[in-house]
């Protein structure tokens, strides 16, 4: 699962405000940034300062995929990322690319993390081709494909440098797009099997999320079939000791919340079970079958050991732990 970060830069040279024609893109243009090293951020900055006449529309390194110009929000906005002066945009889509498609860089070299890049580069034009519904065999174009006589961008340049060629590629593409994957809306996450949205239960990359009955992404506490689990913030379910609130909870490798009693790494604890609180107590005396327990200042049990109780008589003269 990959977010994408909206970074627009200024209105100016570089982003003229201009819509795209229709509204809609009608296709893609892969590109890579050439020289190689230069991160998605890098780039922004450039383009934000020095205003050139050229730009693209998203930027994608191994940490952002980052749009700096307005196209999977709103309606498109143009960039200028292939020439007027080539005709072969116009021969394959009946229009100029910089009116009716989305430029995106691969941004790669340096310190930049090659296998990570590439993952996001090829999430995004999954993403892309699914909310615009392209088929990646036929949307997709490289930039060296346009304007071969002064481009080898991406396929022969950043893909050949690093052993990927333009079949593979689009077969990536189009298995992402077939494949589970997440997708943000709005600020909440859904998950997709097959083009259709999940509910409850998924394992995702071996681990477990929880999806509502719209769909979303639950984090925080959630009760299931008479169980409480934890999903953290990034919605994968945890297990273990989990603190909560200045509080400590224990999570069974299920997932579920643990109540009563708990033994682990060699002591006992107590995980309230009033009102499905499942918090550790300490410091405190708990009754069990009659018995009564000392809970030290860890919330494990005391054994073999003497301990002070603070005790409060009520008005009867009993006492109170």
């Amino acid at each position: 699962m990959y977010e994408i970060t909206r970074d627009y830069i200024s209105k100016g040279n570089a982003r003229s405000g201009q819509l795209l024609v229709g509204g809609k893109p009608q296709f893609g243009v892969a590109h890579d940034i050439g020289n190689g090293a230069s991160t998605a951020y890098n780039n922004r900055t450039y383009f934000n300062r020095e205003q050139p006449s050229a730009s693209a529309h998203t930027f994608i390194d191994d940490k952002y995929i980052l749009e700096i110009i307005p196209v999977t929000v709103g309606v498109p906005e143009k960039a200028w990322h292939v020439i007027y002066d080539v005709t072969t945009d116009n021969i394959m889509f009946g229009d100029d690319a910089n009116d009716i498609a989305i430029g995106v860089e691969l941004c790669w070299g340096g310190n930049i993390v090659w296998a990570e890049a590439y993952k996001r580069y090829v999430w995004y034009w999954a993403y892309l081709c699914r909310m615009f519904s392209w088929d990646p065999r036929k949307k997709i174009v490289p930039h060296s494909q346009l304007d071969p006589k002064r481009k080898t961008d991406p396929d022969k340049n950043a893909f050949v440098k690093n052993c990927i060629t333009w079949d593979q590629f689009i077969s990536d593409v189009v298995n992402a797009m077939i494949d589970s994957y997440w997708q943000k809306t709005d600020g909440k996450w859904y998950f997709y099997k097959n083009g259709v949205k999940q509910t409850g239960w998924v394992l995702d990359n071996n681990k477990w999320y929880y999806l509502d009955a719209a769909g979303v992404m639950v984090i925080g506490w959630q009760k299931d079939k008479g169980k409480w689990y934890l999903l953290g913030t990034d919605g994968a379910m945890l297990t273990g000791w989990q603190h909560v609130n200045d509080k400590w909870y224990y999570m069974h490798p299920s997932g579920a919340t643990a109540f009563g009693w708990l033994f682990w790494g060699g002591k006992w604890y107590y995980l309230n079970p009033k009102n499905e609180s499942g918090a550790m107590l300490k410091d405190t005396v708990v009754e069990d079958n009659g018995k009564k327990y000392y809970l030290n200042s860890k919330g494990e049990m005391a054994t073999n050991t003497e301990v002070k109780v603070t005790a409060k008589a009520t008005n009867d003269g009993s006492l109170v732990l």
